[in-house]
């Protein structure tokens, strides 16, 4: 059973790689290859315009999160593409970047996805695309971190880079995110720790289940105030504990391939339990701790002198809103937009906020017009919190079961 969930990872894959269908070159898709692949051998790496190149626009490279987002990201990003050449990619290992392989216990390529690859990867798409000009990039959660990754490698590259939903440091954010967990989606909101409490009350064991149960509805303010309270209730109107435990019972699954790789090698800082944030990497990542090499940007902050603009929500469940004022207090030349009620990407839960603040940041404006952005009530008020404006974080970086 132990290679199962790699087996399945790897059936999965191998059926993608013979029936998908990836664009042809044309003035939207490109390809450029770069000989490090790992044991696949050279890479082949796929990204796309949203719309053709104008170069009167400056460009901006949409980094995915997830990990696991592709290009497809972009399509949110149609209103950018007023102001600026909208680029996405799909990373290497994923849908139209050539497949490398299974990692297994047997012969574990240490470091085939890593983010220091992926930022190469990505400097080879700017000189393909644009040469030697410069370009602007916005990272969203897991993009912020692989952001960070090639804006340090390759700041002469970059004129520009928006953080949404950030991290520096694992070591730092994770503790953070775990001890402030429950006081947010649980204590924060008296109606839901009311209907947490008669939960527990009638069902002690849920107390186990019920926060990595929620865990999804967690990255947004729809998600926050409607969603965890009716997932509560639905609990209570269970008509037997058979019926309740159904609702409330959380079972782990196996992270696998690129997502496995990058998570366990980089990001995750091995705690002594797991608590509720990815309590499934707790084991998934045991077996290839010996190749880890964390990721921590400190001491290149403080040495960036590229412009950078931070967007964070005050209710992020994966990457701590203080985590982003210290990327602030370290980075010299930084912006920080903070939204009260927010959670977990911005450009997804103050859409129009995230798109003037984007405007203003590419046409190099000062930081007097991004603070009187930013204390707009635009910026300032709560998110949609109606159904059919709210959207999921896994809908918008367009990958199920989506970490960061």
């Amino acid at each position: 059973m132990k290679y199962f969930g790699l087996g399945l990872w790897l059936l999965v894959n191998l059926a993608w790689a013979e029936t998908k269908e990836c664009p042809a070159p044309d003035a939207l898709n490109h390809y450029v290859t770069r000989a490090d692949g790992g044991y696949a051998g050279p890479v082949k790496i796929y990204y796309r315009l949203l719309k053709a190149y104008n170069p009167k626009l400056p460009t901006l490279l949409i980094i995915n999160g997830g990990p696991g987002g592709n290009h497809q990201i972009i399509n949110h990003f149609e209103e950018y593409s007023k102001f600026a050449n909208i680029v996405g990619f799909d990373h290497r290992g994923l849908s139209c970047t050539s497949f490398l392989g299974v990692p297994h216990l047997e012969h574990y390529a240490a470091h085939m996805y890593s983010m220091e690859k992926a930022a190469q990867d990505i400097e080879a798409i700017r000189k393909d695309l644009i040469g030697d000009e410069k370009w602007f990039v916005y990272g969203l959660s897991y993009g912020t971190m692989l952001g960070q990754q090639y804006v340090t490698d390759f700041s002469k590259s970059v004129r520009g880079i928006i953080l949404d939903s950030a991290f520096h440091d694992g070591s730092f954010a994770l503790p953070i995110a775990r001890d402030q967990y429950f006081p947010l989606f649980i204590e924060s909101n008296p109606e839901t720790n009311a209907l947490y409490q008669q939960v527990i009350a009638l069902y002690p064991d849920a107390k186990e289940h019920i926060p990595s149960k929620i865990w999804q509805g967690t990255y947004n303010y729809y998600g926050r105030t409607v969603k965890i309270p009716n997932f509560l209730r639905q609990i209570l109107s269970a008509k037997t504990k058979e019926e309740a435990a159904k609702i409330y019972t959380f079972e782990t699954f196996p992270t696998v391939g690129m997502q496995r790789e990058i998570l366990c090698e980089e990001i995750w800082d091995f705690p002594t339990s797991p608590g509720v944030i990815f309590p499934m990497l707790f084991t998934d990542c045991a077996t290839i701790a010996k190749f880890r090499k964390p990721m921590n940007f400190t001491e290149a902050l403080k040495k960036l002198k590229v412009p950078m603009m931070i967007w964070g929500g005050a209710f992020d469940p994966a990457t701590p809103i203080q985590a982003m004022r210290e990327i602030q207090r370290l980075t010299p030349d930084s912006f920080l937009f903070e939204n009260k009620y927010a959670g977990h990407g911005i450009a997804m839960e103050k859409p129009q906020c995230a798109l003037a603040l984007a405007d203003a940041f590419l046409k190099s404006e000062t930081k007097a017009k991004f603070e009187a952005i930013a204390k707009s009530d635009d910026c300032q008020s709560p998110p949609a919190s109606k159904t059919d404006q709210a959207q999921t974080f896994e809908d918008f970086v367009g990958v199920k079961n989506s970490f960061l």
